[in-house]
Parts: structure tokens; C-alpha cells; sequence
């Protein structure tokens, strides 16, 4: 195939198949933004005159949602973890290590394949603590560095203080794409609701409950972003962060009432005495 051939009906024919072939709306997008983006290179280095495929639109991603996750709540995300403390093993992990695990999933919004792939050397828990991502173990295939609380740096020394290990050695046993089985386990002991009318919890919504408290702790979209590891702040704030009806009450409960001065008592009642005078 020559560039010449390239042309906004081959291209729609190609993402149309792939979208017959199961992909989701959003995937398929994925492709589209790639393939513009090429193009548009092309069209900047003289190799084509023009970009053939402006005319091509976006799947309707709103009507092709796969998966509705929800982000759980406070009293869920205290439930999960202090039973996890107390509970036994299963899925081959411990439940301090399942605690840990939902701790960096929360926390960092650490994805389960990336959790898989972590070693004992990820780890840098000398000072404030950090933990490392190798670029090949990452979606993006980017090196990434993420600071990790005081409080789970304490849990993690512990930890590897009580299991031996080389720098090399997997952090946690997990099971191979077992992330959501595990978490529901856990789940239902608790008689947490695994599916309810705002969504569906599985481990990847451990990410979205990330994304979440960030925005209602008053984190700025950019620094959300920047911890999440997002390409767009579109996905950050749209895909991510879940914000319902009790939320914005909050929210609208802060603001100023509608006709009031915003003055405080004293300073009101000032201005009443040099209006007077």
C-alpha cells in the first residue's frame, strides 16, 4: 500500500471491522486518533497535500459502555481494608498482602497487571518512599516514578521485613488476571454490593475510587492526571472520576448563600455605621 492510496473510505472500512470484531467504541477511537495524528505528520512533511481523512467522525462512545464501573465508597474502602487485616488466605495471598495490593490500587492507582509485575527493587521506601514503574510493565510504555503515602511505606517495610526476598523477587504472588475474582471474595464476606445502580465494582474500579477521592479531596484536574498516568484529561475527569447527587450537594452546600454580602458579622454591621453616619 502507497500513501497515495490512503483515503477516508478504506480507513472507515478498516475501524468498521474492527468495531464488528468486538471492539469498543472507545478502542476503536483509540485507532482513529492514531491514524489522523499520522497523517497529519504525513501533511506536515510535504508527503501529502492535504489529510484525507478530516471528514471522519468518532464512535459514539456514550452508547457503548462495556463496563459501568462505579468508585466505592469511604465506609466500603475502610470495610475492605480493615477485614482485610484480620482475614486468611486466599487466592495465594494473605490477607495483609491482599490489604497492600488494594492499598496501591487505591492509593497510587496502580492497574493489576501492573501490581503483577512488581518487584522487591520497585520499591524506594528510604525518606518519603516511592515506587517505580519500568516502561515495559506500564500501558503507556513509560518509565513512571509515584510517591507513596507515610502510612503504606510503614506497611510495606514491614512487610518485606517479614518475607525474604532478592530485589529481583516478585512483590506479591498474584494470580494471573485474577484481580477481580480476589477483590469479590472479599467483597462479599462484607456484604458490600458487588453491582448496584450506579455501577459495578471490579479491581480496575480500585483506580477509578483513586481518581475519585482525588477530585473530592479538591486535587487539581492536572495533578489527577499526573498521578493517574493519563494521556488526555479527558479520560481523567470524564472515564475516572465519578461524582454523584450527594457529591455535588456537598459541593453547592459550600457556597456562599444567594443575597448574602459575604461580609462577616462584625465588618457588616461597620459598614451599617458609615452608611449611617
Amino acid at each position: 500500500m502507497f500513501i497515495s492510496d490512503i483515503c477516508a473510505e478504506k480507513v472507515q472500512s478498516f475501524l468498521f471491522e474492527m468495531k464488528s470484531e468486538g471492539l469498543s467504541a472507545r478502542t476503536v477511537n483509540a485507532y482513529l486518533v492514531g491514524i489522523k495524528s499520522f497523517i497529519n505528520w504525513l501533511v506536515k512533511q510535504g508527503m501529502l497535500a492535504d489529510n484525507p481523512l478530516k471528514s471522519l467522525g468518532k464512535y459514539n462512545e456514550a452508547v457503548d459502555k462495556r463496563v459501568d464501573r462505579r468508585a466505592m465508597t469511604e465506609d466500603e474502602i475502610n470495610k475492605l481494608l480493615e477485614h482485610c487485616a484480620e482475614a486468611g488466605k486466599h487466592h495465594g495471598l494473605t490477607g495483609l498482602e491482599r490489604e497492600l495490593v488494594y492499598r496501591l490500587a487505591l492509593e497510587a492507582g496502580l492497574r493489576y497487571g501492573e501490581l503483577e509485575t512488581l518487584t522487591r527493587g520497585c520499591l524506594n521506601l528510604a525518606g518519603e518512599g516511592s515506587l517505580k514503574l519500568e516502561a515495559r510493565n506500564t500501558k503507556s510504555k513509560r518509565a513512571d516514578v509515584l510517591p507513596l503515602l507515610p502510612e503504606l511505606c510503614e506497611k510495606l517495610r514491614a512487610y518485606l521485613e517479614s518475607v525474604t526476598g532478592s530485589a529481583g523477587d516478585r512483590l506479591f504472588p498474584l494470580w494471573k488476571d485474577r484481580g477481580a475474582e480476589m477483590l469479590h471474595a472479599d467483597l462479599l464476606v462484607l456484604g458490600i454490593e458487588i453491582n448496584n445502580s450506579e455501577g459495578k465494582i471490579d479491581f480496575h474500579s480500585l483506580r477509578h475510587t483513586c481518581a475519585t477521592r482525588m477530585a473530592l479531596a479538591g486535587v487539581t484536574p492536572q495533578l489527577t492526571k499526573k498521578i493517574m498516568r493519563h494521556s488526555s484529561i479527558k479520560t481523567t475527569m470524564d472515564y475516572y472520576t465519578h461524582l454523584g447527587v450527594n457529591d455535588m450537594r456537598q459541593a453547592m452546600q459550600t457556597l456562599p448563600k444567594v443575597g448574602a454580602t459575604g461580609l462577616p458579622e462584625e465588618k457588616s454591621s461597620e459598614v451599617g455605621k458609615k452608611s449611617d453616619g
